[in-house]
């Protein structure tokens, strides 16, 4: 009865070759005679993707026409040249930039005081030897002289540590295997973070020689990812899992802080403003709020402020605090001045859309980033002016034929009582038809 339910199965495809392998975790033994295909250097692992190709080739050439006809209406939708909204830090406007013919993009900067612009990255010329690569993260040095990258050239996302002077033009020695995708400077710019893919952070020279242990995360389940603080005095090492949080700050000595000790069901994410930090926390219940507490001790002061919805995100600048809530399907953006504590909105989404906090790396920046998009709106990247109150779009989406349609939000109670959202999205000519 079930049989004619079942999938229907492609026939006279690629079978991988078998090698027996047990894998020993927990006390628990295993058989995966698949396991092999994980590398990529084994000669049937490429036989088999060989294999893969070619019959994928062979099933799908009736349609070949048909695929290059929709690779030619998806590539006249796309500009030619594409540039970022220029991101200043410490005194140099950065862009991501992909030029027509270009594989990949090539990152610029140049500096407030100069016309010329110099590269800080270009991914074409990185991959140009090679027939796979994907760039990890960068950072720039305290100096502002030396790029870090990780580069991954296999696509199985274990990266090599580099670095780019770009004062002179050239690549260092420093060639760091096996890590992962996130680094920061230590804010001397002399010593590098990187983890390695065993979750183990370690600090190096530019050389790559002189390395030394700095922490070893014990858990399988949690990720390790670094950052420098966006004032460049801290190092923060995250540990993170599918519902805790652990942050450490490490200091330029190497003196390492955890803000709260790893508890499951607690998360939390920090931002750092002079001798404090501000904290977007659930340890008091389901939902978020916002604290703050000194670097050097103390209890966490809960902040009680005047919003509609669920905190989601914030953002703190030297004289500004900028949160993100989130009702129903709708989110809102406020911003409150330290000085008089007012809290204003600033933005509210309309039915389709969302608006999100967008990256703002410089804490003394005279306006706050946001980002507006939507089933029928361009995505727009507009920065809201502190001084003035007003906010100016910087980067907006061309796309046609949008204004053709509209977006409604609905609402039902399931058979459970449960409240669902159904967003509906028709075109203007047929809004006064039954639907």
């Amino acid at each position: 009865m079930t049989s004619g339910c079942e999938r229907p199965r492609m026939s006279g495809g690629p079978v991988a070759a078998v090698h027996p392998h047990e894998i020993k975790l927990h006390g628990d033994v295993r058989s995966d005679p698949y396991y092999y295909l994980a590398d990529l250097n084994h000669i049937d692992t490429s036989h088999y993707m060989s294999a893969e190709q070619e019959f994928l080739e062979h099933k799908t050439a009736a349609w070949s026409s048909l695929r290059s006809e929709l690779e030619r209406e998806l590539n006249e939708q796309l500009p030619t040249t594409t540039k970022t909204a220029p991101v200043i830090i410490d005194g140099f406007e950065y862009v991501r930039e992909v030029h027509a013919g270009s594989q990949y993009p090539r990152f610029m900067r140049r500096s407030s005081d100069r016309e010329t612009r110099e590269v800080v990255l270009d991914l074409n010329q990185l991959a140009a030897d090679s027939s796979y690569f994907a760039l990890g993260d960068f950072a720039i040095s305290p100096n502002n002289r030396i790029v870090a990258f990780t580069e991954d050239r296999k696509g199985d996302q274990r990266y090599t540590l580099r670095a780019y002077d770009m004062s002179e033009g050239r690549y260092l020695g420093l060639s760091v295997p096996d890590v992962a995708a996130s680094m920061a400077w230590r804010n001397d710019g002399q010593l590098l973070y990187f983890s390695l893919s065993d979750r183990t952070v370690f600090e190096t020279d530019l050389s790559g020689d002189d390395r030394a242990e700095i922490f070893i995360e014990p858990d399988r389940s949690f990720e390790v990812s670094l950052r420098q603080s966006r004032d460049r005095r801290y190092v923060v090492i995250a540990s993170e899992n599918h519902n805790s949080t652990e942050l450490r700050l490490v200091d330029g000595a190497g003196h390492p802080l955890i803000i709260s000790p790893r508890e499951s069901g607690h998360r939390y994410r920090i931002r750092v403003l002079d001798d404090e930090y501000f904290i977007l926390t659930n340890r008091r219940g389901a939902g978020f709020e916002l604290a703050r507490a000194s670097i050097d001790g103390g209890h966490w002061r809960y902040l009680v402020l005047p919003l509609t919805g669920e905190l989601q995100d914030f953002e703190v600048f030297t004289n500004h605090l900028v949160v993100q809530t989130r009702s129903g399907l709708g989110s809102t953006i406020y911003i409150m001045d330290f000085g008089d504590g007012e809290m204003v909105e600033i933005a509210r989404s309309s039915p389709g859309e969302s608006v999100s906090l967008a990256a703002n790396p410089d804490v003394d920046s005279a306006g706050v980033r946001f980002q507006v998009s939507g089933y029928v709106t361009p995505e727009k990247l507009l920065e809201y002016d502190f001084n003035t109150g007003f906010a100016a779009v910087i980067a907006e989406e061309n796309i046609a034929g949008l204004d053709d349609y509209v977006v409604e939000e609905k609402w039902f109670r399931g058979r459970d009582g449960t409240r669902v959202p159904v967003p509906l999205m028709y075109r203007k000519a047929k809004a006064s038809r039954p639907r």
